[in-house]
């Protein structure tokens, strides 16, 4: 039992290590001076190389069926109220409070296939954010511990990521110390995982630009009515799935499947609003909004999904697939909704400009 959580802790270690030497300073800086390549389309190769760690590492874990600690009752539906609220905090911070499309590097891989200029970094101070540098990180311990049936395997991958969540965020924060003044000034008034108590007003007089993707609301009401339809494909085709190769792989097909059939019939639909022109702002704005888009429909698929299989079989799917299928659908439905989007421009554009040349 001890060789086998101790190889469960390798290889959550070592999704931790492989992830902070792919983020350094010195990496990105030689990546842009030999490959040409941004720190932000960067992302996007990292983000295709953690789905294909936490794959191999799925198949290589060794898990234990001795139990930790085993809650019954009314602890345990609120240690499973905790768990989900976590997730949901996970889900709803990407949607609302970062730019998932620049946090994931598809802006950018989209941005640099189109030959537009990278978008920049941008920090909101919406939400948590206003005391908070890090939400995300403060939502993994929920995420990963609050469970009231905890194994042993379970336990050693709870403690040794978010050992990594806590070293891994010191180190975000030091790099991001090179974006100067302001990301400074950000840091006296903020925590990284925990609100500053001394700082009650958080971020608020300091100046940062205002998020743009959600205020139309109802543009993303078809992303979140194909992530529903997603979650019950999920659920007919995935059932609760497992760690068998077999169940990895047709979870990692189902997303993408359902990645390609959402962007397209989104972007064909004629109520899309995903353009560059008016209404729509710069390039780099609207992929903002497409990759919000392409969020509500990975994130609804997953809840969907999750909700379905709790109430049908009182168990919830596989966990461990939540990220890279998270990973996949977002990152492949981005691509797919730009891509098609870019078609009904020039489309919309040639039939314009035919249109012009007959009446003149």
């Amino acid at each position: 039992m001890v060789g086998a959580l101790a190889i469960d802790a390798l290889l959550v270690a070592g999704f931790g290590i492989q992830h902070s030497l792919l983020a350094t300073l010195g990496v990105k800086s030689r990546l842009a001076r030999d490959r040409g390549m941004t720190p932000l389309l960067w992302r996007g190769v990292q983000s295709f190389l953690n789905v294909a760690y936490i794959l191999v590492a799925i198949l290589l874990w060794q898990d234990s069926s001795n139990a930790t600690w085993h809650f019954d009752g009314g602890l345990a539906v609120a240690i499973v109220v905790i768990c989900v609220l976590g997730w949901l905090a996970y889900f709803y911070l990407h949607l609302f409070e970062y730019d998932a499309g620049l946090a994931f590097g598809s802006s950018a891989s989209v941005c640099a296939l189109s030959h537009e200029r990278t978008p920049k970094m941008e920090l909101w101070k919406v939400g948590s954010r206003r005391w908070i540098r890090f939400p995300v990180h403060t939502a993994f311990f929920p995420m990963f511990f609050a469970f009231p049936h905890m194994s042993a395997s379970t336990l050693v991958f709870a403690v040794t990521a978010n050992a990594y969540n806590i070293i891994g965020t010191i180190l975000y924060d030091k790099r991001l110390e090179k974006l100067g003044e302001n990301y400074t000034d950000y840091q006296k008034v903020t925590g990284n995982i925990l609100p500053r108590f001394r700082a009650p007003e958080g971020a608020a007089k300091l100046a940062f630009p205002s998020p743009t993707h959600w205020r139309h609301p109802l543009e993303y009401s078809t992303a979140a009515v194909f992530g529903v339809l997603g979650g019950v494909l999920y659920w007919n085709l995935l059932d609760r799935a497992s760690q068998a190769p077999s169940d990895l792989l047709a979870c990692a097909v189902t997303g993408a499947l359902l990645a390609l059939v959402a962007g397209i019939l989104i972007g064909l639909l004629p109520s899309s609003r995903f353009t560059v022109g008016i209404g729509a702002g710069s390039f780099s704005d609207a992929q903002t909004r497409i990759a919000t888009a392409a969020a509500v429909v990975s994130a609804t698929a997953l809840l969907t999904w999750f909700a379905i299989a709790s109430l049908v079989s009182s168990a919830a799917p596989y966990v461990p697939v939540v990220l890279p299928m998270w990973l996949i659908t977002l990152w492949l439905g981005h691509l797919t909704l730009a891509m098609v989007m870019r078609w009904r421009t020039r489309t919309d554009l040639k039939l314009q400009s035919d249109s012009d040349i007959r009446t003149a």
